[in-house]
């Protein structure tokens, strides 16, 4: 991948709130408090018990009826992407490397990590953070892959700074070491496949395939509320469909995902706000 830039700016995530007003489940004292249960992230098919069959319906989800997709395109013109040739390409990389840098924004500043915590009785982590991240650039990997040769581009830079950022994030953490960190950024890494895996195979499925999803991935099979967990896939498929509907020229120019919350849509005025900060970003730091 060419000329992909970093972004030295950093943000203050759950897990330091939860430093600062004295929550004592987050000092992050314990390595485990990093990895949580990783090494079972790889899901096991497990019904979720007091859920029902059929928890939310929502609309099915359908795919752009235009799009290039990426194992269509000649190996030749894929070679020319490769070495820097872009000019039949509908959107420039610089300007996908730019698109991509506001939706990360989108996910790391303008999600209520709070909200997903408090809601769906998720521990107060670094570890829960990553997750709520990963399942949001999950959803926009599921509208990028009918974007072809620019999806895929838009998609390498976006995971590419989530573990950025994830590193980045972690070396404020004093308690861990670099091999720790390594450890645990390489386990992620490795399962982040498997992870994207069952999310689809969710999606694709009914309510109950992607609750089993949910929760091996994002819960971490632990104890869930029936409620806690119709709010959650509610929220998944309802994101999913409003990128479904996204227009394209707006999602890889100007990387504005339009997030709601978890529970409700966000008004006007602050989608305007968020907008207008993420319009301001001119260039992606290195």
């Amino acid at each position: 991948m060419l000329g992909i830039r970093w972004m030295t700016r950093t943000t203050r995530c759950a897990c330091q709130n939860a430093i600062k007003t004295g929550s004592k489940v987050n000092k992050h004292r314990s390595p485990l408090l990093l990895s949580g249960q990783t090494q079972q992230r790889i899901p096991a098919h497990l019904s979720v018990a007091g859920c029902s069959n059929n928890i939310i319906k929502t609309e099915e989800q359908t795919p752009n009826k235009e799009f290039e997709a990426f194992h269509d395109i000649s190996f030749l013109r894929k070679v020319k992407h490769a070495v820097g040739y872009q000019r039949d390409l509908k959107v420039s990389y610089k300007t996908l490397e730019l698109a991509a840098f506001k939706s990360w924004l989108m996910i790391s500043d303008h999600i209520d990590h709070g909200e997903f915590i408090e809601e769906l009785g998720l521990p107060d982590t670094f570890n829960t953070w990553f997750l709520i991240c990963e399942l949001h650039v999950w959803i926009i990997l599921t509208r990028l892959m009918y974007e072809g040769v620019e999806g895929r581009y838009f998609r390498n830079v976006l995971v590419s700074l989530m573990w950025k950022s994830a590193e980045t994030r972690m070396k404020q953490i004093e308690t861990v070491s670099f091999f720790e960190r390594k450890a645990y950024v390489d386990r992620m890494k490795h399962q982040l496949p498997n992870a994207l895996l069952f999310y689809d195979e969710g999606l694709l499925s009914d309510d109950k395939a992607l609750s089993n999803a949910l929760w091996n991935i994002l819960f971490e099979q632990s104890d869930v509320l029936a409620p806690q967990m119709e709010h959650v896939v509610e929220f998944v498929r309802k994101e999913v469909y409003r990128l479904d509907k996204m227009d394209t020229k707006d999602l890889l120019e100007k990387g504005f995902i339009p997030f709601g919350r978890l529970r409700g849509d966000r008004k006007k005025e602050e989608l305007q706000n968020i907008f207008s900060s993420l319009q301001s970003v001119s260039f992606v730091p290195k």
